[in-house]
């Protein structure tokens, strides 16, 4: 899953990710709300996640995510 404010980020890194056989996003979220709605509902393995990706932010995201879902890693970015 990518998580940033920024469209243009997230279809960057889509654009390289989906040319891999082996990796699929699941999902793409712009707040920190749309985070944990998807995964809440989505398989989700692995997290990219703009630290400054508004409120909440990537701290309380990660706290919250690790709490719900502790197989879930996590890759926070930070600009």
């Amino acid at each position: 899953m990518l998580a940033d404010d920024h469209k243009i980020f997230r279809e960057g890194v889509r654009s390289i990710l989906d040319k891999e056989k082996d990796i699929e996003v699941v999902g793409e979220a712009a707040n920190g709300s749309e985070v944990i709605e998807i995964t809440e509902t989505h398989a989700v393995d692995v997290l990219v996640l703009d630290i400054d990706i508004g409120k909440p932010d990537g701290i309380e995201i990660t706290e919250i995510i690790s709490r719900n879902h502790p197989h879930v890693k996590i890759l926070i970015l930070a600009k």
